[in-house]
Formats: C-alpha cells, sequence, structure tokens
C-alpha cells in the first residue's frame, strides 16, 4: 500500500503531516511494502481551493491512501471517486503516523 502525507519539508518520515493537501508544498510517499519513502513537489498548491486537483499526481504515483488533520468534503469526494482512501492524521511526523496506522489505525473519512 503506498500511502501519501501532505508535509512543509522534504525530511522524508520526519516531516510534519499538515492539515490539508491544498497548502501542502510537498507530499511524502510511503509505501509499505519496500518501507521506502519517495517526496514529490505539490504541482497544485498555488491552485484555488475549489480548482484544486491533485487526483493526476496521486494517481499517477499508484497512491492507495491519504492522510490529513482534515478534510472538506468535495475533497473527499474527489479522492472517493478516486478510490482513495483518507485517513485523519494524528498530530506529529510522518513516522509516528505510519507507526499509528499500522498499529492501532486511524480513522477514514467517510461521506
Amino acid at each position: 500500500m503506498k500511502i501519501c502525507f501532505p508535509v512543509d519539508g522534504g525530511n522524508a518520515e520526519k516531516s510534519k503531516v499538515l492539515d490539508s493537501c491544498v497548502a501542502a508544498p510537498f507530499f511524502v510517499v510511503y509505501d509499505d511494502s519496500t518501507k521506502g519513502f519517495i517526496t514529490v513537489e505539490n504541482k497544485h498548491i498555488n491552485s484555488d481551493h475549489d480548482g484544486y486537483d491533485p487526483m493526476a499526481s496521486f494517481v499517477e504515483n499508484k497512491i492507495d491512501a491519504v492522510v490529513v488533520g482534515g478534510i472538506s468534503k468535495g475533497a473527499l469526494k474527489k479522492f472517493n471517486e478516486a478510490k482513495i482512501k483518507v485517513y485523519k492524521g494524528v498530530i506529529g511526523s510522518v513516522e509516528e503516523n505510519i507507526v499509528q496506522f499500522n498499529q492501532v489505525g486511524l480513522h477514514q473519512f467517510t461521506l
């Protein structure tokens, strides 16, 4: 499974997970099959919220899930249509969220 985290820096697992994909300058993608990380620049950071459409990037990187602090109904609908699950992250780093996801799970956002 590939899990994507919106972050403010390119320090992979040590980066702080942000509340929203819209304002995130980068995404860290964690592949749980390889335990590897890649950092992807958010090419849509300057898009207005209503016009925000990161789906091409997420589909291109074969993302299975996104972990964020919060999400609008419109954005959640787009993720659902792309068959990408969205989870509520805990305050902290990518690494802390992965531990939480693996040990006890994270709340999945639903419509």
